[in-house]
């Protein structure tokens, strides 16, 4: 029997005005040459109009602007940048790394002076989707659209929540994949790669522009999971991560409904039919769908050892930081669960797979498998042994275990081995 989770998060319409502008460029070279590298321009001008249509709750402002492409791979590493998304926000940044993946190109910076914040491009073909983002800060959030420019919003990191139902299910409860990790029927450590295949739907093709300015959102967002990954020190000690194999448009209507898309999707029907049998022949283990929804969230079936379940949708708008959404389902999919207050008592003692949500204590904060917290979501799943302002990010109390993080070090094996 399936145990489903549903992430829901309420859109809103917000109103903003103002200036400003947004640029990006290597802050060691004059501005004038450093137009000809890598600038953001507006489309209008300095005193043009903030975007007033906010699209979700986590908006404070927006606004279009048009944008070259980065440097080439030799001119990275090491490399400062200045970015100013509004005329009054500016931060400095400082290239990390690159790393190749598949058709993308992700650049990752560090933001000086703000510890723990990132700002990350991704860049397909001449498609870019870039994001800044620290754990209790204003972020934004960079996307190519269907008017051929870019939009740029300001994020709130507090309004990001998860409503959640679950299904209880009516067979008999199965061992947990920690459970049997204990009793030497499950292996850990080593390297350990989830294949992930990635559709979109029509509607998120025209959300982009077009079928490549998708894809390097999506590469972005599996990205950001796979920084989740190593964020929580996952036990025992070893290599794990999502590889997308390959991100790509299917000839699907959104139903505009997430759980119906996710029914069609385990089904294989409603024009869905095809994408299990060509994720088979690509060798991926776990199958998502992208969609876009006036209200945006996620779905996924939670895997149990005897049961493992590979289908998942998100919402183009919960897909990333500040809400993490591409990683929260995926974590269901490796059999993790919410929160110990928001999953059904059959799960008392699941050795491990909650989340942890702080709220409302001080400081107030959750792992990115709740997201109730009224302050920010981490970037990792539930580990006691990793502390965020000095608190554990996790229990060891036997009623509510909360340390995902080891759960996922039992279940990988079995997730990366089901091609």
């Amino acid at each position: 029997m399936k145990t489903m989770c549903i992430t829901r998060f309420i859109t809103q319409r917000l109103l903003a005005v103002g200036i400003g502008g947004l640029l990006l460029y290597p802050s060691n070279l004059h501005q004038a040459a450093c137009a000809q590298v890598f600038k953001y321009e507006l489309v209008a001008d300095e005193t043009s109009p903030e975007d007033a249509q906010l699209e979700d709750e986590s908006e404070l402002r927006a606004r279009h602007v048009r944008l070259n492409s980065p440097p080439p791979d030799a001119s990275l590493p090491g490399a400062r940048w200045t970015f100013s998304p509004f005329s009054n926000r500016t931060f400095d940044l400082l290239v990390s790394r690159l790393e190749r993946v598949g058709p993308a190109r992700i650049i990752t910076c560090e933001v000086q002076g703000n510890p723990g914040s990132w700002f990350m491009i991704s860049q397909v073909g001449d498609y870019i989707t870039a994001q800044m983002h620290g754990p209790g800060e204003v972020g934004y959030f960079l996307r190519h659209t269907a008017l051929g420019d870019y939009r740029i919003v300001e994020q709130s990191p507090h309004k990001a929540k998860f409503e959640c139902a679950a299904q209880t299910p009516s067979a008999p409860r199965q061992p947990s994949f920690q459970r049997l990790r204990q009793i030497g029927k499950s292996g850990g450590g080593g390297s350990h790669i989830v294949k992930l295949m990635v559709y979109f739907s029509w509607n998120v093709t025209y959300y982009y522009g077009s079928d490549g300015a998708a894809a390097s959102a999506i590469y972005l967002a599996v990205s950001q999971a796979n920084s989740a990954l190593a964020n929580s020190a996952i036990t025992p000690s070893g290599s794990y991560s999502f590889d997308l194999v390959q991100a790509l448009r299917w000839s699907y209507n959104d139903s505009g409904n997430y759980f119906t898309d996710l029914e069609n999707f385990v089904n294989q029907q409603a024009g869905l039919q095809g994408t299990l049998s060509y994720a088979d022949s690509v060798g991926a283990d776990l199958l998502q769908l992208w969609v876009k929804q006036p209200v945006t969230g996620g779905a996924a079936y939670v895997s149990t050892p005897g049961n493992l379940q590979r289908f998942s949708v998100i919402t183009v708008g919960s897909a990333f930081a500040p809400r993490f959404g591409t990683a929260h389902e995926l974590g269901h999919n490796c059999g993790l669960h919410h929160n110990y207050e928001d999953s059904p008592k059959w799960q008392t003692g699941a050795n491990g797979f909650y989340s942890l949500d702080m709220s409302p204590n001080n400081p107030d904060f959750s792992d990115l498998m709740s997201g109730r917290s009224s302050g920010p979501i981490l970037q990792l799943f539930s580990n006691p042994n990793v502390t965020y302002l000095g608190v554990p990010v996790g229990s060891t109390d036997p009623a509510k275990p909360a340390n995902a993080a080891a759960a996922l070090g039992a279940s990988f094996p079995f997730m990366s081995a089901i091609r």
